[in-house]
């Protein structure tokens, strides 16, 4: 029995409970379910242990990823899915930032925010900079939001450039630099887009939000969905592929970390400052043992 043992968990989707495989013809793409993900995952339903997904995708809503899962045959309900998209949202929310210029190629992300609407809070969406009216009152905005678009056409550009200059803050919905694509190549992802924009417009990088992981307050939102208090933090363990991306912003909110690799000869970053509570070579099922049992349960049940 392991000496530490955990009562919740945040898993990564992307690298930990799937991997990605060959695009279809209606631009969906084939999910691969890592090994013991689907053993792990019936473990937490069926104890039960509380647990969330996290995910930093902005090109798919979490009711799309729930629906390609379960084509995979992996039941996860949408409610238990914890994206960037929804981080974002309540950052919006949290700071008041009404009107928003959305950088998207998605137009599902597009009437996700369209039609966001909590405690009489709403976003109206700009369309465009009138750069022949500079003074126009319209040219005034709360955010320019950041999602991933495979085209970021020069018009885009320089309207968010403009409104950022004009006052607006940039709200990144993640800071991935790229994403590979299956021929290998590699194509521009939310943080070039948003280097882009903190060169072009003058600012400092430090005053870009990043709503998603790594962002400690990402894990602050998905503790508080868990219903965990500060206290209980240390009985929460994260479980990702990435240390950087999935697993510091934890370690900087006193979780636990789990490191599964997605490639078995990785290795944990010497430079990191940290060390995984937990390292996974296999299977998620080496996991299992760490996490409480609720009592009258039984773990070979």
């Amino acid at each position: 029995m392991p000496e530490q043992i955990y009562s919740a968990a945040i898993i990564d989707l992307n690298g930990v409970v799937y991997e990605h495989g060959e695009t279809r013809a209606d631009g969906t793409t084939e999910k691969i379910i890592r090994p013991g993900a689907r053993e792990f995952l019936d473990f937490l339903v069926d104890s039960p242990v509380p647990h969330l997904f996290a995910t930093n995708t902005t090109s798919q809503m979490k009711e799309d990823v729930a629906i390609e899962l379960a084509e995979s045959g992996l039941e996860i309900t949408p409610n238990n899915i914890f994206s960037c998209v929804e981080a974002g949202l309540q950052y919006l929310q949290q700071e008041d930032l009404r009107r928003v210029y959305l950088i998207s190629s998605s137009d599902k992300l597009r009437a996700r925010f369209r039609t966001y609407e909590h405690e009489g809070f709403r976003i109206e969406l700009v369309s465009s900079y009138d750069s022949t009216h500079p003074d126009d009152p319209n040219n005034k905005i709360d955010a320019v939001v950041v999602g991933f678009d495979r085209e970021f056409h020069s018009r885009t550009r320089n309207d968010a450039t403009d409104f950022v200059m004009g006052g607006a803050r940039i709200v990144a919905l993640n800071m991935n630099e790229n994403r590979p694509k299956l021929d290998g190549t590699h194509e521009w992802n939310v943080g070039a887009c948003v280097a882009g924009l903190v060169c072009a417009a003058k600012i400092r990088p430090e005053d870009v939000y990043n709503a998603g992981k790594p962002n400690r307050e990402f894990y602050v939102q998905a503790q508080s969905m868990l219903g965990y208090s500060l206290s209980r933090v240390a009985e929460v363990l994260v479980i990702g592929d990435d240390p950087e991306a999935d697993l510091r912003g934890a370690r900087d909110r006193s979780m636990a970390t789990a490191f599964f690799p997605s490639r078995k000869d990785a290795e944990w970053p010497s430079d990191l400052g940290f060390s995984p509570d937990v390292t996974v070579r296999e299977s998620l099922e080496e996991l299992i043992p760490y996490f409480i049992v609720p009592q009258g349960k039984n773990r070979q049940e």
